[in-house]
């Protein structure tokens, strides 16, 4: 009878060994489906995806009817004002191509509070700085925080590599609640979670930068915009393939 007892026993620990097992596997999964469906580390597949702007800019917010232009499928500035999206956007996936010329400066917009305020915006710089290696700022060459890239005046690209400045980089932004991701070229160069970012002008780890808030008060959502020309050169930064997915609808 004690052997019986014994071995009832432990078949019943088993079951509920197993039992929650399972239960625990269950809410991995969907820990895990959570980012799974993200493009967090590699570029997706776009195919049905939305165009950002039609390609006679017809829903576009535009400064002037002249000051953006797309021809062939290739989208630039022709003044340095920013061109917006009507709509806003919260949580989303845009993948895009970039061309930046040597001496070129612009930088997507997205989470916009306010469209008369780009410092209300977090921006993905797109910057190619002239000159050499030798005597160009540190902070704007690749891997600094106003390079290409970077999260403006917030952290460089980790890792990744541009391409020749008359190349076509690629780029796929994911935001979704306070995780912002950036893929370019294939690899992630930036994970972003900003209710880490609680100090007006200080990044989590003590550095300084130029917002005045904590941008874990970043606004949830805002339009998406692409700056103008902002360099010396007056040259303008190209773009392509620009379309977008809306998280959660």
């Amino acid at each position: 009878m004690t052997i019986r007892l014994s071995l009832y026993a432990t078949v019943a620990a088993l079951l509920i060994g197993l039992l929650g097992a399972c239960g625990g596997g269950q809410d991995g999964a969907e820990d895990a489906s959570s980012t799974m469906d993200l493009p967090t580390t590699s570029h997706p597949d776009t195919t049905g995806w939305t165009r950002l702007f039609q390609p006679d800019l017809s829903d576009a917010v535009l400064d002037s009817s002249g000051s953006w232009a797309m021809q062939n499928g290739v989208l630039a500035a022709n003044d340095h004002t920013t061109i917006w999206t009507p709509d806003s956007y919260g949580d989303f996936v845009l993948d895009f191509e970039v061309r930046a010329p040597d001496g070129t400066n612009s930088g997507l917009f997205f989470r916009t509070a306010d469209t008369s305020n780009i410092l209300s915006a977090l921006e993905l710089q797109m910057h190619n700085p002239p000159g050499p290696d030798s005597t160009a700022d540190a902070q704007h060459r690749f891997g600094g925080k106003n390079a290409m890239g970077a999260m403006y005046d917030l952290k460089g690209a980790a890792g990744g590599m541009t391409h020749s400045p008359g190349d076509w980089d690629r780029f796929t932004v994911t935001a979704r609640d306070s995780m912002i991701y950036v893929v370019m070229n294939g690899e992630q160069v930036h994970e972003m979670n900003l209710s880490e970012w609680t100090e007006p002008g200080q990044t989590p780890d003590g550095a300084s930068h130029k917002f005045d808030r904590a941008l874990a008060n970043q606004a949830q959502s805002g339009p998406i915009g692409l700056q103008g020309i902002h360099s010396e050169n007056e040259v303008s930064v190209r773009y392509r393939n620009l379309k977008i997915r809306r998280l959660g609808e």
